[in-house]
């Protein structure tokens, strides 16, 4: 791969139309990640058989995609935007960022604690998994230091 020479013009991201095909497919994620998600939690609350150890885990992963995507119209916002942000304050856009930040962080350690969670069920004795995973408290734990370790990355 060559490096950018001199008489190269770097990529500027400022075709407005490109810019509004964009801020479509991020709207058309937002839909469908709030209803999806939403979804998903709403059956998990309604219904007793399906709360289990595995599916807190999926609750959670559910409820970090929800607020990515419910914070996503700030994206939208800025990208419609013809003169850069368009409301007063910034503080939408700053809390919007960091609350998808920290929690794209926390569905990546949601993953990887399903992932934990499967490989124990299916290559140690059930009794190591009950040990692990048997306890209220410490899946309850284990989700906690999920949505704090992204803080310390």
């Amino acid at each position: 791969m060559e490096a950018a020479g001199p008489t190269e013009k770097p990529f500027e991201f400022d075709s407005y139309g490109q810019r509004l095909f964009i801020a479509i497919i991020i709207s058309c994620i937002f839909l469908s990640g709030v209803f999806g998600n939403g979804l998903v939690i709403l059956s998990v609350f309604l219904s007793r058989r399906l709360r289990n150890v595995t599916n807190v885990f999926v609750v959670n992963l559910a409820f970090a995609d929800f607020l990515v995507c419910l914070f996503s119209p700030a994206t939208v916002i800025a990208l419609s935007s013809r003169n850069g942000w368009p409301l007063k304050s910034e503080f939408y856009c700053s809390a919007a960022a960091m609350i998808v930040y920290v929690t794209i962080g926390v569905s990546l350690y949601n993953l990887a604690s399903i992932a934990v969670n499967r490989y124990v069920l299916i290559t140690k004795p059930v009794e190591t998994y009950q040990r692990i995973f048997g306890k209220q408290i410490v899946v309850i734990l284990w989700i906690a230091c999920c949505g704090l370790c992204p803080e310390f990355w």
